[in-house]
C-alpha cells in the first residue's frame, strides 16, 4: 500500500517486484545472490506487485501477490 500511495511521476503508478533469498551457511554469499536474483526474476515475470522467495533447501520458489 505505501508503494501503491506514492507519486514519482505524474499519472504513472509504481510498482515493486522483489526476490528474497536467505543462507544456511553465511559464507555462501554468491549464492544466496544468485537464488535472490532467481527469485526476483521469478516474481518480474508473473507479474506487478510480486514477492518471490527461494527456498534453497526446497528447491521451490513461493510467489505470494501484495494485496
Amino acid at each position: 500500500e505505501t508503494v501503491r500511495g506514492l507519486e514519482v511521476l505524474e499519472n504513472e503508478p509504481v510498482t515493486v517486484s522483489a526476490g528474497v533469498a536467505w543462507a544456511s551457511d553465511p559464507t555462501e554469499h554468491e549464492d544466496t545472490y544468485k537464488n535472490a536474483d532467481q527469485a526476483l526474476y521469478f516474481a518480474k515475470n508473473t507479474g506487478k506487485n510480486r514477492v518471490a522467495r527461494f527456498i534453497a533447501n526446497e528447491g521451490i520458489l513461493a510467489l505470494e501477490a501484495a494485496a
